[in-house]
């Protein structure tokens, strides 16, 4: 990801201390262009609790279970590369 940010922005090859440089200095600080969000699990205030499959009609997010499953989110996303 740091290799594509850095290539975005200029034509100049990308190396090591570039990319070390910008994970320093840049990667995840406020006023920054690129966030670092951790995704899964997906939150919830209890077990029982499970909100995403009113709120997605994604397939993977039909129970916790599914969501809970690596196979689920690899096929929710083929299909949504796929549309």
């Amino acid at each position: 990801m740091i290799r594509l940010a850095l290539r975005a922005r200029s034509d100049t090859p990308v190396d090591i201390e570039h990319v070390r440089t910008y994970q320093i200095a840049q990667l995840g600080h406020s006023g920054g262009n690129l966030a670092l969000l951790e995704l899964l699990p997906l939150p919830k205030r209890l077990r029982r609790d499970w909100r995403y499959a009113r709120w997605s009609g994604l397939p993977c997010l039909a129970s916790r279970r599914r969501a809970d499953t690596k196979s689920a989110w690899r096929s929710c996303a083929s299909r949504r590369c796929a549309a």
